[in-house]
């Protein structure tokens, strides 16, 4: 699932963004060829609830920070909306401020 762009948040924690990563496949249907993926030698967090606090930020960005509906991201991810927003809190995710 490719981002049309990356989030600040994703820079300045990883040192890397999505839109750095290749693609998972090619556009005929093979695999992509192996790449350099960020590790601890490189200063990334690997931890699973880090990895899926970008994960689910990412998706609620794309989204526009909706939540239900056919396209929203509890849809994206495969949660019921309510898991979604519990799942939120447990990661301290907030929609971030207008301003």
């Amino acid at each position: 699932m490719a981002s049309g762009g990356s989030s600040l948040t994703d820079t300045l924690s990883t040192g890397y963004s999505p839109s750095d990563l290749p693609p998972l496949s090619r556009r005929d249907g093979r695999p992509a060829p192996p790449a350099h993926r960020p590790g601890p030698e490189d200063g990334a967090d690997l931890r699973l609830e880090h990895v899926e606090r970008v994960h689910v930020t990412n998706v609620l960005e794309r989204t526009g920070w909706t939540i239900e509906g056919k396209k929203g991201a509890a849809a994206l991810l495969g949660l019921a909306p309510s898991t979604l927003r519990s799942r939120m809190a447990q990661l301290a995710i907030e929609r971030p401020k207008k301003g």
